[in-house]
Order: structure tokens, then C-alpha cells, then sequence
């Protein structure tokens, strides 16, 4: 339990780090999720963090490989949202999963055209490499 508590503590000290929009201390919040993910692998809040964290930092531009930053979200996603098969008849776990996959697919491939429109906005068309 208390490396449990351990881990959401972390978690709880990075969220203002994240939202100061500060490199430096953007960059510590990835630090400290890196601590809670290690303590608590598994738990699906610190998952989520995680992948807000390596989204916001795609957004910001603070990383040499997008593509692998989202990829690995995506990730994380997935892992935080595994369904127990315990908690659902046990013949509807796939097919939530498999609903739950293209749910998030869809809305990353939303997210990336509209990547797309806005970078063709500023860059006039260049292509950026990881980026499509």
C-alpha cells in the first residue's frame, strides 16, 4: 500500500509541474511519472499521466521524435485501459477492447490530420520528418 501511495504522491507533485508550461519544470514531471511508473506499473491513473505527459510534450515541441512520443502514448493508453475479465462476462472482453482500440485509433487519427492542417498552415507544406 504504501508504494501505491508512493506513486499517486508523485503523480500529485507533477500535475502543477506539467501545467506550469516551463521546460524545466515540464521536464522534472517527466522525471517524477518515470518514479511513479516504476513503483506502479500497472496503475491506470500514473499510465494516463504518462501519456498526457508525453503528448503535452509533443505539443510543446520539446521532443526529437514525435511519431515514437505518440506511439508510445498510445501506448500507455492501452495498457490503462485493459479491461479485467472478472469485471465483464468474459465473452464481451474482447470485443470492449476492440471497441475501446478503435475508439482511441479513430481519435488519433483525427488528432494527427488536424496536426496536419494546422503544421501545413504554419510550415507552408514542408514536411517535418515524424510528423507524416
Amino acid at each position: 500500500r504504501r508504494d501505491k501511495a508512493g506513486a499517486i504522491s508523485l503523480i500529485m507533485q507533477a500535475m502543477p509541474m506539467i501545467y506550469s508550461w516551463e521546460r524545466e519544470k515540464f521536464e522534472k514531471a517527466g522525471e517524477l511519472i518515470g518514479q511513479a511508473l516504476r513503483i506502479e506499473p500497472d496503475n491506470a491513473m500514473v499510465l494516463a499521466w504518462a501519456a498526457h505527459w508525453r503528448m503535452s510534450h509533443v505539443g510543446q515541441a520539446w521532443t526529437k521524435n514525435p511519431a515514437r512520443e505518440l506511439e508510445r502514448a498510445e501506448e500507455l493508453c492501452l495498457k490503462a485501459i485493459k479491461i479485467d475479465p472478472d469485471c465483464v462476462s468474459k465473452e464481451d472482453v474482447d470485443m470492449l477492447q476492440d471497441l475501446i482500440v478503435a475508439a482511441i485509433s479513430d481519435a488519433h487519427r483525427k488528432a494527427d490530420e488536424e496536426l496536419q492542417k494546422q503544421m501545413g498552415g504554419l510550415m507552408g507544406g514542408l514536411k517535418i520528418p515524424g510528423l507524416g
